[in-house]
């Protein structure tokens, strides 16, 4: 009998905001992003289950390579821009610029994520249509192996 290839549950993870992430990180039981293929989201205000566009999501981002440690990495870039220390993430510093504008303190914005994604490039290209970030400078490349209007992370 042939084996049935399962397909990962799309789920996300979060959100969490930002200084309550960073204040536990040597809590075993706080989840943090995987270390392959992702897309992450930084918002406003907190949303449930699955981010939406009143949560005021300002980024959406990720990694589409599989190379081991390359999402989790990306999303360390991004913390580190944020919160000033420039290294080479430009939707991190974004949102730092916007902060300071704003008077919001980077610590306050909420950091979310979501795993079992099939194609990161579709699904990145899925959640900045749907949710239009308002600090996104482009269109995320959607992929030509598979991009279709079937929805892959978001209802």
């Amino acid at each position: 009998m042939p084996k049935v290839r399962r397909r990962k549950r799309v789920r996300w993870v979060g959100p969490f905001k930002l200084r309550k992430l960073l204040e536990n990180c040597l809590d075993d039981s706080q989840p943090w992003p995987q270390n392959t293929g992702g897309v992450y989201v930084v918002s406003k205000r907190a949303w449930r289950r699955i981010p939406k566009k009143e949560a005021g999501v300002l980024y959406a981002g990720g990694n589409t390579s599989q190379a081991e440690y390359l999402f989790l990495t990306r999303v360390g870039s991004l913390i580190a821009d944020m919160l000033g220390f420039w290294w080479h993430h430009t939707g991190g510093q974004s949102l730092w610029r916007y902060c300071r504008k704003k008077g919001i303190h980077p610590l306050d914005l909420y950091l979310g994520w979501v795993k079992g994604i099939p194609c990161g490039r579709c699904a990145e290209m899925e959640i900045y249509r749907k949710l239009k970030p308002e600090l996104c400078k482009r269109t995320p490349a959607g992929c030509a192996k598979h991009f279709s209007s079937r929805c892959l992370c978001l209802p």
